[in-house]
């Protein structure tokens, strides 16, 4: 039963000017799931999107569904030297991070949900949003591309320490605000990041698992539908065209069904559909030689030694 006093659902993207006119679609799937009884903000954290894709964006709200870009260049250096810390690499290329700092950077929410773009959403989000997260920090799907391999199952439970079953997905998160705030979340990632020149391999990724074990409502997959060559998700409520398997640029991806349907009702359809047919072998060749490439850094990490260091490390910087 709708209600009048039901809170305001916010939800964040973290992009560039590269994805939008996949943001575009993922809004598509939202806004046709989303309740007429509940009212949504959706904050589109980006550095420079340009003035086309935010105005294409922007035009996607209804009357429930608000839609904001909101410019993350000053607002991250603000809170960068707030926090008396900073980021190893340039403001460029740090768009990965954007989602471990909304806590801060968002005061005025106590929970929110973070997804990234390349999503499309069968349910409506609130109901995503609605997950009885209690004390948990973070609810989220434990990640499949690392279940998969053997290598990355070498380093989760190698380098990290951490069951691979345990190890979540930073792509789909239920995000406990007020917690993360209270626990000083954000200085506790920049003095792990800063103190020590650990090479991870996911770093937004790596750091959020190792800070939130413990703590983590694990959600059904079904919230969190990425490919993989041993689960099977039916009647996935969320499907995250994760890594390379996007159905913009290949025509066997699972799942794709779902996002050719929304993408229909896209404003970029036309690009879209150009971008897929100048896919061509060579960047499909790029794309087999990069996944080959994490596999083998995974087992660089552990073959290198540094697993009790950073293990012993990412325990004291546990938020909880």
């Amino acid at each position: 039963m709708p209600t009048t006093n039901q809170p305001v659902i916010p939800v964040f993207f973290a992009i560039d000017d590269n994805y939008a006119p996949y943001l575009s679609v993922a809004l598509v799937s939202l806004i046709k799931n989303a309740s007429q009884h509940r009212q949504y903000e959706i904050n589109i954290l980006s550095d420079q999107l340009n003035a086309q894709h935010q105005a294409e964006l922007a035009a996607l709200a209804t009357k429930n569904v608000h839609i904001q870009v909101v410019a993350m260049r000053p607002k991250f250096k603000q809170t960068m030297q707030a926090a008396h810390g900073k980021l190893r690499g340039d403001y460029e290329t740090l768009t990965i991070y954007f989602r471990l700092f909304i806590a801060d950077l968002f005061p005025q929410y106590d929970r929110a949900v973070y997804l990234d773009a390349d999503v499309v959403l069968n349910s409506d989000v609130a109901d995503l949003y609605d997950q009885p997260l209690a004390d948990n920090l973070i609810a989220a799907v434990p990640d499949t591309f690392a279940a998969d391999h053997a290598e990355t199952i070498t380093y989760v439970e190698q380098a990290l320490g951490i069951p691979i079953g345990q190890y979540m997905n930073s792509g789909v998160l239920v995000i406990n605000m007020a917690a993360w705030r209270a626990h000083g979340f954000s200085d506790q990632f920049l003095h792990l990041l800063n103190t020590y020149n650990f090479n991870v391999l996911a770093p937004d990724q790596d750091y959020l698992n190792l800070m939130t074990q413990g703590h983590i409502l694990q959600l059904p997959a079904t919230w969190n539908a990425m490919p993989s060559h041993s689960t099977v998700v039916k009647n996935p409520a969320l499907i995250h065209y994760s890594l390379f398997n996007k159905p913009w640029h290949y025509d066997d991806v699972a799942n794709d069904n779902y996002f050719w349907y929304y993408a229909e009702q896209s404003p970029d359809i036309d690009q879209i559909v150009l971008t897929q047919a100048a896919y061509d072998e060579a960047d499909k060749e790029k794309d087999r030689a990069t996944e080959q490439g994490l596999l083998k850094a995974a087992l660089a990490v552990v073959m290198a030694g540094e697993t009790n260091r950073l293990i012993a490390a990412s325990k004291k910087a546990a938020v909880l």
